[in-house]
């Protein structure tokens, strides 16, 4: 069981790491498949990262991560999954959440991030892309590049905001 636990966390936040991620999104997308249970996709990254890597060091850009990673497993409910996917990448998984619900789910975590106390680094901020699964989706992936798509959007329209794969809601 520990090693198991150890294989599956990221050393640092504590989170689920990128290994349990791919795991858990392939459950989810078989049990979408199998019972046609919706469930989206969020990708987030920190803003300006790397700036405070730099300007203050590894171990300031550890405390945003840390900072970072407790919000947004505190504002999430216990079936959903937060997981750091890269450095300064995160994905949460929202099970039986239509898009319309994840919006609202981003904003909150959005919201709750830009709100931290300032750890004397300056403001910190995410950017948030959003995607839902489809039934012509072809794996679990497909989620996931649809919601790194639109993070990459979020960063270019000016950072801090969410953006979702579907315009329409």
């Amino acid at each position: 069981k520990k090693l198991e636990k150890l294989a599956s966390s990221d050393a640092l936040t504590g989170l689920a790491n990128r290994l349990a991620a791919n795991d858990r999104l392939y459950a989810e997308f078989a049990r979408f498949k199998r019972s046609g249970s919706c469930y989206a996709v969020m990708i987030i990254d920190i803003d300006h990262f790397k700036d405070v890597n730099d300007n203050y060091g590894h171990a300031a850009g550890d405390q945003v991560l840390l900072q970072v990673a407790g919000a947004l497993a505190g504002a999430v409910r216990d079936s959903d999954f937060v997981a750091r996917f890269g450095g300064e990448e995160f994905l949460v998984l929202l099970p039986d959440t239509l898009l319309a619900r994840a919006w609202q789910v981003a904003e909150k975590l959005r919201l709750s991030v830009e709100s931290l106390p300032d750890a004397g680094f300056g403001r910190v901020t995410i950017s948030i892309g959003v995607a839902a699964v489809n039934a012509d989706d072809a794996d679990e992936d497909v989620a996931v590049r649809s919601a790194d798509g639109m993070l990459y959007l979020a960063k270019a329209s000016g950072r801090n905001c969410v953006k979702l794969a579907d315009a329409s809601v």
